[in-house]
């Protein structure tokens, strides 16, 4: 049975429990990823993911296991690595089709048998159609990168709310459940003290019976 419930799968991850494990993550990092396996590192090591373990439960009221945070924080890296991979990628795939149609347009002047004046001019006209071309991809990459940051300006502003709301409706349900528990005791108490009535009216009626008896 034991072993039946352990291939059960956990609770898929959440968005926010992503994006709270790296916000964690940020001040723990140094610590879990140690490459040192001596005793002492290893216990801090324990210690810190049972912090983390800890601080992630209180935001967002479920409890994850070690095992479960680190194979998560595993996953999370493996991405990260492989969408750096496929970007680097990419840029070399752009540059190498640049190269290549960079080569192809000096072939062509190479071989065509345009004067010495028209070959000049066409020269200073690709030139400048080049320097606008890096002026036009500078601006480009520029407005790129400034809705970029404001993305992820956005993005931490919405996780810092996030966590925020997270936090306060923790501690709303945490009110709650004391004041669950406190009305579950009052009326623990109330059915107790009506118990202890009817034994003493059941008490009360047999004494009367019994003194009736008598008569």
């Amino acid at each position: 049975m034991d072993k039946i419930k352990s291939r059960f799968r956990s609770e898929n991850w959440t968005r926010e429990e992503k994006d709270l494990l790296l916000e964690l993550m940020r001040d723990s990092s140094h610590i879990v990823d140690n490459k040192q396996t001596d005793t002492d590192t290893n216990r801090r090591k324990h210690l810190e993911w049972l912090k983390i373990q800890n601080s992630l439960a209180e935001m967002t009221g479920k409890i994850r296991d070690v095992p479960q945070l680190k194979g998560r924080w595993r996953r999370m890296k493996m991405d990260a690595k492989n969408n750096i991979l496929q970007n680097e990628k990419s840029e070399r795939l752009t540059n190498e089709g640049n190269s290549s149609q960079s080569s192809s347009e000096d072939d062509f002047l190479c071989t065509s048998r345009m004067d010495h004046v028209e070959s000049e001019q066409n020269i200073e006209e690709n030139q400048g159609n080049d320097h606008l071309t890096k002026i036009h991809d500078f601006k480009r990459r520029k407005t790129e990168t400034s809705h970029r940051s404001m993305v992820l300006a956005g993005n931490i502003d919405l996780k810092n709310y996030t966590k925020t709301l997270m936090k306060e409706e923790h501690e709303l349900k945490m009110e709650y459940h004391k004041l669950e528990l406190s009305h579950q005791q009052a009326r623990h108490k109330l059915e107790m003290d009506i118990l202890l009535l009817e034994k003493e009216k059941k008490e009360l009626e047999v004494k009367l019976l019994k003194d009736r008896l008598k008569e």
